[in-house]
């Protein structure tokens, strides 16, 4: 071999080298493509974090946030969030996709999610978190580029609860309806193919009776949204209304009691993968001033939806106070003073205090329950105020 043609091989092997070293290079700084690195979120208190580091570049110019469910196959599911979601809403949503595959142990198809979870990492479920409805429609394409299964939701349409939003009912919380439509879309149509066959029989059911008219029947669309329907309406999001279809119309409950006789088979479908009430800790507005209910209360509409609460904890630092159900709830204060409402005399009580942690036995029955309190400075009872 020509010593002139050696030395043009060994360019040809350095510039090739060169451009592959550079390539790498430019993936890990800013990647292109779908491949997203393990973002770490356990420094922070509440699970969000920055949205910095080696993401696809659409991803670092659309969203400024990060939080993520993590399946028992150790693989990541995706919360980015942009500027105009708030650190508590996109907290919430990790929470909401945590109720929604945490294990119901006795139920038909909930006892054990893990599949459901793993499914989703494998498919790289990601809930796309935008401002506005906007927002959403003009970079949806490009999201959709990256390869990954996307689910979007509005900071406009999930108001924290304790927020004037929540507490007034302007908006419908949409967060369960979009985060569910990611869990059935990316994990359940493949993990739980016959859960989604019971929905795809029942939406057909409950349009053959007249109870359900959303007006895309086809099998991609309707089952997807009837169900959610069923979910929404059994955790009371749409109970305060005061009667009438839910949904604008399409659907004819509105209440836990009259989904349970006016679309039984939808009913009995919430409960084969979900427990009777919201158990995740939820964590009310920072800006929240005031007495928050979990006790149905009429003048207060809406305790229809937190009366289905079993755990809350107080954010921010006014002096906020709050009211347990009959529930086993787990109250927790913020740094403010802050009291919890029982509803009879000390005297029909049980008080311990133990490191900290006190805990309230109710006597009476089916009333108020067991509570753990953390972080509460006051005891109001029917006849006396108790300082812990």
């Amino acid at each position: 071999m020509k010593r002139s043609t050696f030395k043009l091989i060994l360019l040809k092997i350095l510039f090739i080298a060169v451009m592959l070293f550079l390539a790498c290079q430019k993936n890990v700084t800013q990647p292109n493509n779908g491949t997203i690195p393990d973002i770490d979120i356990s420094g922070s208190a509440n699970g969000v974090v920055p949205l910095t580091g080696n993401v696809p570049v659409v991803l670092q110019t659309l969203f400024n946030k990060y939080t993520k469910v993590t399946a028992p196959n150790g693989k990541p599911i995706h919360i980015f969030a942009s500027v105009g979601v708030s650190d508590a809403q996109a907290a919430r949503a990790r929470k909401i996709m945590e109720f929604i595959l945490r294990d119901a142990p006795g139920t038909h198809y909930g006892s054990n999610k893990s599949a459901i979870a793993n499914t989703m990492a494998n498919n790289k479920a990601t809930l796309v978190y935008f401002d506005t409805e906007a927002q959403s429609l003009a970079n949806r394409d490009k999201v959709a580029d990256l390869g990954l299964f996307v689910q979007d939701l509005y900071a406009t349409e999930s108001p924290v609860e304790g927020s004037n939003d929540y507490l007034n009912n302007i908006t419908r919380d949409a967060a369960y309806e979009e985060i569910f439509h990611l869990v059935q879309g990316a994990g359940i149509q493949t993990a739980l193919s016959a859960f989604h066959a019971e929905i795809v029989a029942a939406e057909q059911q409950a349009r053959a009776a007249g109870i359900y008219r959303y007006d895309d029947p086809s099998p991609d669309v309707a089952p997807f949204e009837y169900i959610i329907s069923c979910i929404d309406i059994y955790y009371g999001l749409w109970a305060h209304l005061p009667s009438g279809p839910s949904f604008g119309g399409e659907y004819d409950p509105h209440t836990p009691e009259n989904l349970k006789t006016i679309d039984p088979t939808g009913y009995e479908l919430v409960e084969k993968l979900f427990p009777p009430y919201l158990d995740w800790n939820v964590q009310l507005d920072p800006a929240f001033d005031g007495m928050f209910d979990l006790k149905f209360d009429s003048a207060k509409t809406y305790t229809l939806k937190s009366k289905f609460m079993k755990d809350v904890t107080l954010t921010g630092f006014n002096n906020s106070n709050l009211r347990g159900n009959e529930l086993n709830n787990t109250l927790t204060g913020n740094s403010g003073a802050n009291t919890v409402f029982f509803t009879g005399a000390s005297t029909e009580y049980t008080i311990t205090t133990r490191d900290g942690t006190t805990t309230v036995i109710d006597n009476i029955p089916n009333r108020d329950g067991t509570d753990t309190l953390r972080n509460i400075e006051f005891l109001q009872f029917g006849d006396r105020l108790i300082q812990l």
